[in-house]
């Protein structure tokens, strides 16, 4: 059986879609007949304002816990830093994709998240 160690980055906890989705993705990207061992750690992280600097910040942690993936909601000029890398990678970077809601200028909307996908940057 694989193990695959998940770094989740957020100030919420994953929710349960998002883990459902996120381990049925992983299981089948390493072996669609074996089951995988997944383990998701959480973190809280203040990240640096300079997107080399966050990368580099994420990159360390992802090392520290020995995770192969890194998920989270990231800032769109860190998920950009991810995206720009060149290269063969040692981790894998994923995004949650919320289910769009139209909402009229102004309105606030109640509802909350709602998952609808995992992106790979």
């Amino acid at each position: 059986m694989d193990e695959i160690k998940v770094l989740w980055l957020s100030r919420h906890e994953m929710t349960e879609d998002q883990q459902a989705s996120l381990i049925r993705r992983l299981e089948y990207s390493v072996d669609p007949f074996q089951p995988a061992d997944i383990t998701v750690v959480s973190a809280n992280v203040v990240f640096e304002a300079r997107s080399s600097v966050a990368r580099r910040q994420i990159e360390e942690l992802a090392r520290e816990h020995e995770a192969s993936v890194v998920a989270g909601v990231l800032p769109a000029h860190i998920a950009g830093a991810f995206a720009r890398r060149q290269g063969w990678q040692a981790m894998q970077v994923m995004v949650p994709v919320a289910i769009p809601a139209p909402a009229k200028e102004g309105e606030v909307r109640g509802g909350g998240f709602v998952h609808s996908h995992w992106e790979t940057l």
